[in-house]
């Protein structure tokens, strides 16, 4: 018996076009690719026969077997689990949707909320190093002799203020995509203005600290 190929198919990210991944999962499952798990970045997948699948996520953190066994009632497959959080299920082309319109804000609205002390442990922190890089920054540079050792010291603080800017970006954006979608709902309009949100966020982001 041959081992089945391996294959991972990047995500968009759940808090930016879950529902398109969910639909790219669909069309891989027609191709003969079947959905095994996640690593972090991509969804794993091996070589199956073609079968006619669709695909839904949920947000319930640490559910108990009593959610599984509803699911598998309505006729969803559990597939594979992320953090406690995440939870991928497949189903026959036809199962009705596991969710409503009013529970699909509900379960944003769930991990929205789980985000929100992260994003502001991050925000504060953000705020303090950059803090201590605008206080102290001026007085590094016309101290620090000779050249060479104020380029290391400017490259370093350029290096931790490009880490906290990512790490405060990755953390926020993720927040303000399911505080968007809680509050719409999923739809084209709100993906539209979500993208430009988060666009521009980004961009003004880091031209301040290009600029600074």
């Amino acid at each position: 018996m041959n081992k089945p190929t391996m294959r991972y198919e990047p995500s968009q990210g759940f808090a930016f076009d879950g529902a398109g991944d969910m639909q790219r999962l669909s069309t891989l499952a027609t191709e003969g690719w079947r959905l095994i798990g996640f690593n972090g970045l991509s969804y794993v997948l091996e070589s199956a026969p073609p079968d006619q699948l669709i695909f839904a996520l949920d947000y319930m953190y640490e559910p108990d077997e009593e959610y599984f066994a509803l699911c598998r009632a309505s006729g969803w497959e559990h597939i594979v689990t992320m953090d406690g959080l995440i939870h991928i299920f497949k189903a026959a082309l036809g199962t009705p949707s596991m969710f409503s319109t009013a529970e699909s804000k509900q379960k944003y609205q769930r991990v929205h909320r789980r985000l929100l002390v992260p994003v502001l442990v991050v925000t504060v922190v953000t705020m303090l190093v950059w803090w201590v890089l605008v206080e102290w920054g001026q007085s590094w540079r016309t101290q620090l002799e000779p050249q060479w050792l104020l380029l290391v010291g400017t490259l370093g603080m350029f290096g931790v203020a490009v880490a906290v800017q990512t790490l405060f970006i990755c953390t926020f954006m993720p927040w303000l995509a399911y505080r968007l979608r809680g509050w719409r709902g999923p739809g084209q309009v709100v993906q539209s203005s979500m993208r430009i949100v988060i666009s521009l966020v980004t961009v003004a982001a880091f031209l301040w600290l290009i600029v600074w």
